[in-house]
């Protein structure tokens, strides 16, 4: 499933183009889950896309820009 244009444009106002990815290789890298989880799996389903908030006030405008969906 790929992230709509306008959503992905929404979050990178938020926390600004160098702090969200739709790249494979960071997604994948976010879905490893480690030895320490007592699972068979060892990957979750990859995301749309990854952001890093550096504030509260980001945290929340992700979460209000998520809610509807």
């Amino acid at each position: 499933m790929t992230l709509k244009r306008e959503i992905y444009s929404a979050l990178e106002d938020i926390v600004g183009p160098e702090n969200v990815s739709e790249d494979p290789v960071i997604l994948y890298s976010y879905a490893w889950r480690s030895g320490l989880i007592a699972t068979p799996q060892l990957f979750m389903p990859t995301f749309e896309a990854i952001t890093l908030p550096k504030s509260t006030g980001e945290v929340q405008a992700i979460v209000k820009l998520c809610k509807p969906f």
